[in-house]
């Protein structure tokens, strides 16, 4: 299903995604906000928890 794809994303391709939103940011900010967007990669993938 779309879990094992989330888990397929790797940290290098969550950088990616965030780097193009624009978040370049301080090792403690771009923790935060890592897990904001691993929060919010099942609910954009389609997976409702």
């Amino acid at each position: 299903g779309t879990h094992s794809y989330a888990v397929e994303l790797s940290g290098e391709q969550r950088q990616e995604i965030m780097d193009k939103k624009g978040y370049t940011a301080e090792p403690q900010v771009r923790r935060f906000l890592q897990r904001i967007v691993d929060n919010m990669l099942p609910e954009i993938l389609g997976e409702k928890k």
